[in-house]
């Protein structure tokens, strides 16, 4: 069974004619528990214990720095490699921004990183949920949890809070579609309303475990009334309680963040579960702001987490960057803070970037360091992607955190039309030159992971009666969310040891005159010169086939996106 749970079968060759890169993936044949690190190294033991001996031959070659291949599908993936590493050993996050394809339907790019982090580590917890989500409407983030809508409610708002609570996660800066709730003081909500967010049981953070749920809230300035009443409940009649937590004050000597949380058993619970604010039968008094809530699993102490932080239609990444600009840096502190809270002494976070199909027909001049006109260049589109590196990295400076944890994975739209539209061609170019010149920074080329003929031939598409390439489908998100992660945890694929430009016999020559940490396990070994051994035959492989361009078999009963084209 394919672990990453797609209906397209996946045991394809996909390749690019060109380039020295192919992937030839099969079925996997573990029990699902496992880890995909465990059955990488497991099969490069095997190979190792049939190639380690073999005598290399060849002239001495000096040893050089890694050699980027700015031609392979995910450019520095060796940066990502502790990343990776931690995830298996600990608790790591992944937060993505990008376009209307980052929540596109209710999916996405949030649903399939979502299932295929799931699928390589198993989730953690759920991502960070804002209680007043695209104005209250909802905007469909997260995979089987999401947040009570809350925009007919009367009396809520999603703006207008004091200052200093109104900068922690501000509707001004349109960090779409993070939102706050708010109550002004006074207001007695009916403990009937539904406010907070829902946990299905089909939710992979599994709701019959041990969990803790986090509420996040703030905290007024000064004494009087304003509290509320965390509790769970099941979502199904009779609706039985199952907690109500702590009468919580929103009262205190300062204006500031807060936070409160409440702990399940372990349980059969057969129905999703509901997070709120008060019990069925407690009203919620103002003042009253809720910021985020979370459901953390505790029988999971490594594992994923995926939150969307920015996904808004008809944006470019420079609407991304302008509207990390204009956010308080309270409000990205508070954002990043509650997602390093969680994890444990060694911490993670990576931010996943994909933009592209919007970035053609931006006017605006760039705001990176190296402002730039037109809008739609690739320079231009280059310094916006500059300028969210730039903002979130200062972030963790200012905060004093340790910038060893944050990662970068920085994306260009998929492939839209065949041949590539020119400008996404100049955008991918521009992105590799960001991997090399920034600390733990890869760029993945969406067009090298599954050609449009492909896309096509297995739906990946999203359209309802005409073609849309623009957007993907359920599968499509999956299946490519699924290569990705896959592509950017490479990094047992070689360095260029002999300085040659490529990997070869050299390299393995290399390696025996000074053995070096070839796959980043941290140790030195068997392990070491197999995986330079794999890249060699795959290389030869890709060699014989470049002349040969894969023909594509068309879908059954004709007629797709890109009909005709071999």
């Amino acid at each position: 069974m394919d672990r990453r749970r797609g209906s397209a079968p996946d045991s394809r060759r996909y390749s690019f004619p060109g380039s020295r890169w192919m992937v030839e993936r099969e079925v996997a044949s573990n029990s699902t528990n496992e880890t995909g690190s465990r059955r990488r190294r497991a099969v490069m033991s095997a190979v190792a214990a049939a190639l380690v001996s073999s005598p290399v031959v060849g002239r001495p070659q000096p040893l050089a720095p890694p050699f980027p291949d700015l031609e392979a599908p995910v450019v520095n993936a060796v940066a990502l490699a502790p990343f990776f590493r931690l995830g298996d050993e600990g608790r790591v996050d992944v937060v993505g921004l990008g376009d209307s394809n980052q929540t596109h339907q209710g999916g996405g790019w949030d649903l399939g990183f979502h299932v295929s982090l799931h699928d390589r580590f198993r989730l953690y917890a759920t991502g960070l949920i804002s209680n007043g989500e695209n104005f209250g409407r909802g905007e469909g983030v997260g995979y089987g949890y999401g947040v009570f809508t809350t925009y007919f409610l009367s009396g809520a708002r999603f703006d207008g809070a004091p200052p200093p609570l109104d900068a922690m996660l501000s509707a001004s800066a349109v960090v779409w579609p993070l939102n706050y709730l708010y109550f002004a003081p006074g207001q007695s909500i009916g403990a009937f309303q539904s406010m907070g967010m829902w946990v299905t049981p089909w939710c992979p953070v599994d709701i019959n475990a041990n969990l803790r749920c986090h509420f996040t809230y703030g905290v007024f300035e000064g004494a009087g009334p304003g509290h509320f009443q965390p509790s769970a409940r099941l979502e199904e009649f009779p609706y039985p309680m199952l907690l109500n937590g702590p009468v919580t004050s929103t009262r205190g000597p300062a204006f500031g963040p807060a936070a409160v949380s409440i702990d399940l058993p372990a349980a059969v619970r057969p129905a999703a579960i509901g997070l709120r604010h008060s019990p069925s039968t407690v009203n919620l008094a103002g003042p009253f702001i809720s910021y985020y809530l979370r459901v953390e699993n505790l029988d999971r102490p490594a594992g994923a987490s995926f939150t969307t932080m920015y996904g808004h239609g008809a944006q470019s990444a420079c609407s991304f960057a302008i509207s990390l600009l204009d956010a308080d840096d309270e409000f990205l502190r508070l954002f990043f803070g509650k997602l390093r809270e969680l994890q444990g002494p060694r911490k993670a976070v990576l931010v996943h970037v994909n933009s592209g199909v919007n970035d053609r027909v931006e006017q605006r001049m760039s705001v990176g360091p190296n402002p730039t006109l037109p809008g739609n260049s690739a320079a231009a589109y280059a310094d916006n992607m500059q300028a969210i590196i730039n903002r979130v990295r200062f972030i963790w400076q200012d905060s004093g955190w340790d910038e060893s944890e944050l990662f970068f994975l920085l994306a260009c739209s998929h492939q839209v039309s065949n041949p590539d539209d020119p400008r996404l061609v100049a955008y991918r170019a521009a992105l590799a030159p960001l991997a090399l010149s920034n600390p733990r920074t890869a760029v993945i080329n969406y067009a090298r992971l599954a050609t449009p003929q492909e896309m096509d031939e297995w739906g990946w598409f999203k359209g309802f009666g005409f073609p849309d390439v623009h957007h993907l489908s359920e599968t499509g998100f999956r299946r490519l969310s699924a290569r990705a992660l896959d592509e950017s945890e490479r990094y047992d694929c070689p360095r260029d040891l002999s300085g040659d430009g490529r990997i070869g016999v050299e390299d393995l020559y290399a390696w025996h005159q000074a053995p070096i940490d070839n796959d980043f396990d941290e140790t030195t070994g068997a392990l070491d010169h197999s995986c330079i051994v794999i890249a060699v035959r795959r290389g030869e492989f890709v060699d014989m086939r470049t002349s040969r361009p894969e023909q594509v078999r068309p879908r059954p009963g004709g007629g797709g996106v890109f009909q005709g084209i071999d």
